[in-house]
């Protein structure tokens, strides 16, 4: 067989003493018996994965009749076992079986354009259910919030509402104020921080020293949130927030569309 293959081959490519009608055939022979090695291959090897297939999952029930074998109650039946190996079975495949994820909740596209105000109260609101936020909602909730908070008609003096915790890290302040296009308010608002933080270390102080806590809390040797105030109004205040964050969470967020009901005459 070796031989007459090998004069197949020598048939096949040599191109002097043969004619091309010759080599032609040589050839298709050849492939024919290539096509027909690699077919008893492929048969004897899907043979050898069947019966290694079966053997294997012989030997897994087997395993499990035992494990439950030795979980059953005493003088439990063969066909008890089997139901219960049936039941474990099935059970191990409804949890190896795929789950897809739970659909995020994402917000409604507000119809009077609201859409900072509306993404804030929807992330407090997800929040306040233990549901996770996406980026966006988070970066909303945990900055530009709390800057629209404070840039409201109580000011900067709501940060003493958070006891000496820098309510924003300074990463995230920058980076979320050059997002929507707000990057001059990063340094009256670090400032604002650092501020807090020593009035709160102050009121500590004077605490400690025996001073009453509202009396701390209304002392003149406070620094002051006045200045920064002002030149945050003179920045543009909340409205500038407003509106530069509506601009941006509008074609940003992927708010869910409302539904229209139809109207049935």
């Amino acid at each position: 067989m070796i031989e007459f293959i090998a004069q197949l081959w020598d048939t096949a490519f040599n191109f002097e003493d043969f004619s091309r009608g010759e080599r032609k055939f040589a050839f298709a022979q050849l492939m024919f018996i290539m096509i027909g090695v690699f077919g008893v291959v492929g048969f004897i090897f899907r043979i050898i994965m069947r019966v290694s297939g079966r053997k294997h999952h012989a030997s897994a029930q087997s395993r499990l009749m035992d494990e439950m074998a030795a979980k059953a109650r005493p003088g439990a039946t063969r066909a008890e076992i089997a139901q219960m190996a049936h039941a474990e079975r099935e059970a191990r495949r409804a949890a190896a079986r795929y789950i897809p994820p739970v659909p995020v909740a994402l917000a409604t596209r507000p119809d009077d354009g609201s859409y900072f105000v509306t993404l804030c109260a929807f992330a407090a609101a997800k929040q306040a259910d233990g549901l996770m936020l996406n980026h966006y909602e988070k970066d909303a909730l945990s900055v530009l919030c709390v800057a629209y908070e404070t840039l409201g008609p109580a000011g900067l003096a709501r940060l003493d509402d958070y006891d000496g915790v820098a309510p924003v890290r300074s990463l995230d302040l920058s980076r979320v104020f050059q997002q929507i296009g707000l990057n001059e308010f990063v340094a009256p608002f670090e400032k604002a921080i650092a501020v807090h933080l020593d009035r709160h270390q102050m009121i500590q102080d004077f605490v400690a020293s025996g001073m009453p806590l509202e009396q701390a809390k209304a002392s003149y040797k406070l620094p002051s949130y006045m200045p920064i105030n002002e030149s945050l109004l003179l920045l543009g205040g909340q409205a500038r927030l407003v509106h530069l964050a509506d601009r941006y969470y509008q074609a940003a967020y992927p708010w869910q569309e409302k539904i229209e009901k139809p109207a049935f005459a």
